[in-house]
């Protein structure tokens, strides 16, 4: 079966044959797959060429190998009485979810499918040409406004990399690296990748501070907290609404997933249809992200690193509110509505906030072997003072732990560069 480019529709043709392909699958994995080729124009380019080698491997097999491979998934899902099922095949939907996970048989359900992917994808990697390494970096900022200590910064990153520190004002790299964005677009394609999802710029700065502008880092999706505000709001208002029942709440969260969305989405960002899908399985998924600045800085960075592996990520945490008394973040509320009490900046714990889920975007990249020899950099501007994980014999790795502003720019365009 010929594949489209990863930046065209599958033809009509072409997807019927996918369907054909998927059809072929157990009934559990065909939901994910179908909803996937039925979001084509939404995948990101590394999205796509898994979904691509994932069909590769299915029709790699031969016909005894097929039936061997799927075999232990189709006799798990008999003995769970799938069949008997409400069961979707067209997209992952709560009721879904939620019959797989209330089976006894859930945990060796998952286990199946995971060995069946990598089964799928071990088997699509047979022949298949290796794709060129190119280096990655992924920089987090805790801003000045963040008054971190050395403990709460570096301790969580003490495992791995060591403390640099900036001789001079740390926020001068953070405006380097914005100012001169036109240096790292050119790095990323000259070795190319072209594609707006190879860099990543989150800001989860909110109205307290100035946030990033998208036309400050040209070539690159740009999410800012206080530039999604509005959008944010409004999404928020009809989270609310969704009801407890399992049926209702799946038909809610598509219905939210399928609205228009375009007159509360930034202008700065009219037109990248793509980035706004993200933005929007971003929130459903949860995690905070409706509602805490740097819950939405470390959540959406750690999908970005699952869904597009770009080269290059920088996220930027920032200085929240304090939650009012009398009101809940669990229940998603919106804390500017439903308290009448002024909002009050709260710099201790968001600091506190801030390094611990920038440590955790650190853990969500050393799942993919993609990021393994990848350039990680972890700045505290109050500190002037930056935690490095570089690959190792780089020079960030063993030599000076004293660097300028402008050299650990620098740095990070070597990274890209390798």
């Amino acid at each position: 079966m010929s594949r489209p480019a990863k930046d065209q529709s599958p033809s009509d043709a072409e997807l019927a044959g996918y369907r054909r392909t998927v059809a072929r699958l157990p009934l559990t994995v065909r939901p994910s797959v179908n909803e996937q080729l039925n979001k084509w124009t939404m995948l990101f380019p590394f999205e796509r060429g898994q979904l691509e080698n994932f069909l590769r491997g299915v029709e790699a097999f031969t016909p005894a190998e097929f039936n061997a491979v799927m075999a232990p998934l189709e006799a798990l899902e008999a003995k769970m009485g799938v069949a008997h099922w409400r069961f979707s095949e067209t997209s992952n939907t709560m009721e879904n979810s939620g019959q797989l996970a209330r089976s006894p048989y859930y945990a060796e359900w998952r286990q199946a499918v995971q060995d069946l992917f990598n089964a799928l994808h071990a088997k699509a990697r047979q022949g298949a040409a290796a794709e060129p390494e190119h280096g990655r970096v992924i920089v987090l900022v805790l801003p000045a406004s963040l008054p971190v200590d050395e403990h709460t910064a570096f301790d969580p990153w003490q495992a791995r990399g060591r403390r640099m520190a900036i001789d001079g004002d740390a926020r001068e790299f953070m405006r380097l690296l914005v100012d001169r964005w036109a240096d790292c677009a050119d790095v990323l394609s000259t070795t190319g990748s072209v594609d707006s999802s190879a860099a990543w710029v989150i800001d989860g700065e909110g109205p307290l501070a100035q946030a990033i502008h998208p036309a400050s880092v040209p070539q690159a999706s740009c999410l800012s907290y206080a530039q999604l505000d509005p959008f944010r709001r409004e999404f928020l208002a009809d989270m609310n609404v969704v009801p407890r029942d399992l049926h209702e709440a799946s038909d809610t969260i598509t219905m939210l997933e399928r609205r228009d969305w375009s007159e509360w989405w930034p202008h700065e960002l009219a037109g990248q249809d793509r980035l706004k899908n993200f933005v929007v399985d971003t929130y459903l998924s949860g995690n905070g992200a409706l509602i805490f600045s740097n819950a939405f800085a470390q959540w959406t960075s750690s999908e970005v690193l699952r869904r597009a592996r770009p080269r290059l990520l920088v996220a930027r945490f920032g200085l929240r509110n304090k939650p009012k008394p009398f009101t809940s973040i669990a229940l998603f509320e919106d804390q500017t509505k439903v308290s009448p009490l002024p909002d009050t900046p709260d710099p201790e714990n968001s600091a506190i906030d801030a390094a611990i889920l920038a440590h955790y975007v650190g853990l969500a990249a050393q799942r993919y072997t993609e990021y393994q020899r990848a350039l990680v950099v972890c700045v505290a501007e109050h500190l002037n003072a930056a935690w490095v994980i570089a690959p190792q014999n780089a020079p960030l790795a063993t030599g000076p732990v004293s660097l300028s502003p402008a050299q650990l720019h620098r740095a990070v365009l070597d990274a890209l560069r390798a």
